[in-house]
Formats: C-alpha cells, structure tokens, sequence
C-alpha cells in the first residue's frame, strides 16, 4: 500500500546532511512564497469565508512546487516515521532528519520573508497589506496552547494525506489534483501549518509597529511548540501510523 512512498522515503533518509539543508531551504522558501501570494490575493476580500477560499485556492501551490521540482517539508516528512516503524530508520536518524529539515525550512521561509520586505513587497496597497499580515500574525499568537495543537494535528493529517496520494498519481496533473485537494481543505479552515507559521509570524513581525505581550519571544516558542508538537502527532498517528498497519496486514 505504501508502494512508491515507502521507496521515496528510503531515498529521504538516506539524504546527506549539505543535500537536506538545500532541500529544506528550498522547501521553506516555497511555502512562504505560496503564502505571501495567498495573502496578496485574499487579504482585500471582505466576505471573511470568499477571502477563506481565495486563499485555499493558492496556497496549494507551495507544496506542488516541492513535489515536483524538489524539497524536504518538516510536515511531510513525518511520513518518515513510517519507515522508523518498519525498522529501516533508527529513532536517532528520524529525529535529526527532522531537527535538521525544520532549521533548513526556516531559513528558507526567513529569507524570502526578509525579500520581501525589503523589496516593499509587504507594504502594497498603501500599506494595507503590512496590516493584514500583522492581523493574521496576531491572532495565530493568540491561540490557545490547545487550539494550537488540535489545529495542528487536523493541519498535518491533510498535509501528510496529500503527500500519501501524490504517489498513487499516474502523472502530474493527477499529482497537482491529489495534492491540491487535502490543502485546500486545510486552508479553508485555516489549521495550523507550523512551516506556514514561519513565514506569517515572521512577515507580521518585520511589519509590526505595536509593543504588545503577544510579540514577546516566549508566546511565540509557545505557539511554535503546541503547533509543531500537534503537526508531528497529525502526520504520525493519523496517517503513517494507520496506512502501515494496513500495508504490513494486506495479505492477512
């Protein structure tokens, strides 16, 4: 059942250090340039569930790009744990392809968002769309410890579904379908993406004027943490965990 994936998964883990750092950037870069380009294209929207599917629509984009022409994603790869499970990936080994991947995301993410910023990019529109950005990031930094971490979970078993049905395409544009699917859903309903969280955070940030408790360094580790932690569980439990248990009793 795993099939594809299962060899596609060998391949990650068996990636060295210089290679997963380059594709976690690249990585990291793509969904920030997506959510930039979701914002950009929903923020003026007023009816608050158009401006949902507007942004559902684009923000997909991001993890096609990494698809097709290459990238190593944190979310995703929590399909790595499936690999772990079958005892072809020490414990240690998926950790540090996590630690490591996670870092190069957030560089990638950092960058584009510094581009953009000093670009003028974030400043459109007269400055409405600095605005809109520092909104979004105020309330991702409002939620609750769990309201992070349910929204987490739910993010990162649609994330790491897409992943699992990309490989079952018989070709690209299946491929884009497949993966465009389970995001959009994900971006409708506006879960948490921890990766996503990097760019959001980090460009209302750059465009906050404000001194307020929320921006204070440990809210934002608290955000973080409940979201990566309910992201980790999402990929793992819900979708490496049950789709190996019926590829391992298959033929039983």
């Amino acid at each position: 059942m795993l099939g594809p994936l299962s060899v596609a998964l060998q391949n990650k883990a068996a990636l060295p250090l210089r290679k997963v750092m380059v594709l976690a950037a690249l990585a990291g870069a793509y969904i920030a340039l997506a959510g930039f380009a979701s914002v950009v294209a929903s923020f003026s929207v007023n009816n608050f569930g158009l401006s949902k599917l507007v942004a559902a629509i684009i923000f997909p984009c991001g993890l096609v790009m990494i698809s097709i022409a290459g990238g190593e994603l944190f979310t995703g790869n929590s399909l790595l744990i499936a690999q772990t499970f079958q005892g072809k990936v020490k414990v240690s080994k998926l950790l540090n392809n996590w630690f490591f991947v996670y870092i190069g995301n957030f560089i990638g993410s950092i960058c584009v968002s510094l581009m953009l910023f000093y670009s003028g990019m974030f400043f459109l529109d007269s400055g409405n769309l600095a605005q809109a950005l520092v909104k979004i990031t105020k309330a991702k930094l409002e939620l609750s410890n769990e309201a992070c971490f349910f929204r987490g979970i739910i993010c990162n078993w649609l994330v790491c579904l897409a992943v699992f049905m990309s490989f079952k395409a018989p070709n690209t544009l299946d491929k884009i379908y497949l993966i465009f699917v389970p995001v959009f859903l994900f971006v409708i309903c506006g879960y948490e993406h921890s990766i996503a969280n990097m760019f959001y955070i980090g460009a209302g940030l750059l465009c906050n004027q404000e001194s307020l408790p929320i921006f204070e360094a440990t809210n934002i580790a608290r955000q973080f943490l409940f979201v990566t932690l309910g992201n980790i569980v999402g990929g793992c439990l819900f979708v490496a965990a049950p789709y190996f248990f019926l590829a391992k009793t298959k033929n039983k």
